[in-house]
């Protein structure tokens, strides 16, 4: 029996189970404690090994919508670049590899980072859980084969910088690169495809009902109760802390930074002192919550 590992990276749809009876707990920003996947059932003979998860830790989608933010995002982690023609499963040992930098004070947000950049911090989370999947699924359990095979393997991700390094290091975990040494490289082939025809993630080009149904929930009489119960006294608050309007994008906006900032203290300072300025018993299941996310201009904890 030959096993085969698929891993699926999104930049927006989480899968935090790997069994019905054994849901993973939600985590967010942590680089400890992560779980490890349920047993199998007795009897039960694994055929396929599927993987599906978001990146790691980024950056923000785009620079803050409100004046008080002057957090600076200098990034470590680079990207090294081969244009390569061959095929096949090794290379000879590369002689030179270009490192691509973003120039500092040149971009959307403050510092050296590409917007939603994966950060170091990203990068270890991802390790982390590939080292957790090798633990499991090849000492453990011995399914997938202690070195990586060609043809074991399908790595697929959407074109955003992210996910592909999330899918890499996820993959470093998993199978540790070689080193004996070894006069080649290895290769390990990965598949992205364009955005327009992408269907890791809810596309609209694909399935234009998707604007149709949520043009239906939008007008339901439960989203407009919410909208007016909710959403719109939090906007209020906002309004009244940032001193400038708040639109929909700038909600996710503050909504982004407050999520991520669980792995960066010195963001965590800066909204606390912003949460400390509010009331509202929504901010603090919103802002705080990794299971809270806003979507258009409705509001959903989850």
């Amino acid at each position: 029996m030959v096993a085969v590992v698929t891993l699926v990276v999104v930049a927006a749809l989480a899968v935090a189970t790997v069994a019905r009876a054994q849901p993973y707990m939600y985590y967010c920003g942590s680089t400890t404690g992560q779980p490890e996947p349920p047993a199998l059932p007795a009897g039960a003979t694994p055929l396929l090994v599927q993987f599906v998860t978001r990146h790691g830790d980024r950056a923000p989608l785009r620079a803050p919508c409100w004046p008080q933010y002057d957090y600076e995002w200098n990034c470590t982690l680079t990207q090294l670049n081969d244009p390569d023609e061959s095929a096949g499963n090794k290379v000879p040992s590369l002689a030179r590899a270009y490192r691509e930098h973003y120039m500092y004070g040149r971009n959307e947000l403050p510092g050296n980072c590409e917007k939603a950049q994966l950060t170091d911090i990203g990068y270890t989370q991802q390790n982390q859980l590939g080292q957790i999947m090798r633990k499991h699924y090849i000492t453990k359990q011995q399914f997938l084969p202690a070195s990586h095979n060609p043809g074991d393997l399908f790595v697929r991700y959407d074109t955003d910088s992210r996910t592909k390094q999330s899918a890499l290091a996820f993959i470093d975990g998993l199978y540790p690169r070689p080193t004996d040494g070894q006069k080649s490289s290895q290769v390990i082939d990965t598949f992205t495809m364009d955005r327009k025809y992408d269907d890791l993630s809810p596309n609209t080009n694909l399935c234009p009902c998707i604007s149709q149904y949520q043009a239906q929930v939008q007008a339901s009489p439960e989203w407009q109760k919410h909208q007016e119960t909710v959403v719109d006294p939090l906007v209020e608050q906002l309004e009244a802390v940032l001193g400038s309007p708040v639109t929909a994008s700038c909600a996710y906006n503050l909504h982004d930074v407050g999520v991520f900032s669980t792995s960066h203290p010195i963001l965590i300072f800066y909204f606390f002192s912003f949460y400390f300025n509010m009331s509202s018993p929504v901010v603090s299941t919103t802002y705080f919550s990794c299971c809270a996310f806003l979507r258009g201009n409705g509001l959903r904890n989850v």
